[in-house]
């Protein structure tokens, strides 16, 4: 099956006060607001999690509450990993984790690279023999599909997370312009922020390549700077670069 996310920016992560059980989950998610990206929700219960997909009553909202839960795996299916060096967004290394570090688990979530979280359900790995002859060293076919497949963190300080919508505390935002809109969407009141926008926080000596969460589903360009969008796929960013190189040459 090898169900993967589409973009990690699909899933959302949630500490739940009741059993995973797929009544209870379904029960207590329904009429909850979720962030309108969201399609996936790895629902927490101490070390234990469930991995289930979420319809919304719209898209268009910031939040929107959910109208039906689909449990696609249930707790005793489901092995979370820490894997600091995978990157979440490429399937091919979700696969990797999973036959490394849980080979037996149906549904394997993975804390990777820069602390973001996927999953993969049902991994099904294709397992292809490559031939090759040395020298010279490395294999060169087996080097380059090597960097083909990986193409295709503890933080000190006590964090909260805004999709689990915490208790209010004093805290500081650290975040961007969307982080904002969603912490004013729950706790309506002001709070010290820290932008770490990096289309903010970029001194804009072009060509420059960025990224702004702001931007969900397209690549956009002014003069000589190019923005992805938060979590932008593979694809997205060679046209970043297509884009940073064209902008280069015409100055």
């Amino acid at each position: 099956m090898n169900l993967v996310p589409a973009q990690y920016r699909e899933v959302s992560v949630a500490e739940v006060p009741v059993p995973l059980e797929p009544g209870a989950l379904r029960a207590y998610l329904t009429g909850r607001p979720v962030y309108r990206r969201t399609r996936y929700l790895i629902a927490r219960n101490g070390p234990a999690s469930m991995v289930a997909e979420v319809s919304k009553e719209s898209e268009r909202p910031l939040f929107s509450p959910v109208t039906s839960v689909t449990v696609l795996a249930r707790a005793e299916e489901t092995t979370m990993v820490a894997a600091p060096d995978i990157d979440t967004a490429v399937p091919t290394q979700l696969a990797r984790a999973a036959a490394e570090h849980a080979p037996g688990a149906r549904c394997v979530i993975v804390r990777g690279l820069y602390g973001h979280v996927s999953f993969i359900l049902d991994p099904a790995p294709v397992r292809i023999r490559v031939l090759e002859v040395v020298p010279p060293w490395p294999p060169k076919l087996v080097d380059q599909l090597s960097r083909v497949l990986d193409l295709a963190e503890d933080l000190e300080a006590d964090v909260r997370y805004l999709d689990e919508i915490p208790p209010r505390e004093p805290w500081t935002l650290v975040g961007c312009a969307r982080s904002r809109a969603i912490h004013d969407w729950f706790y309506r009141d002001e709070v010290p922020q820290v932008d770490m926008c990096p289309r903010n926080l970029a001194d804009h000596a072009g060509p420059l390549l960025t990224k702004c969460c702001l931007l969900e589903d397209r690549v956009a360009s002014d003069g000589d700077t190019v923005v992805v969008p938060w979590g932008a796929s593979l694809t997205q960013i060679k046209e970043g670069l297509r884009l940073a190189v064209a902008a280069r040459a015409v100055r």
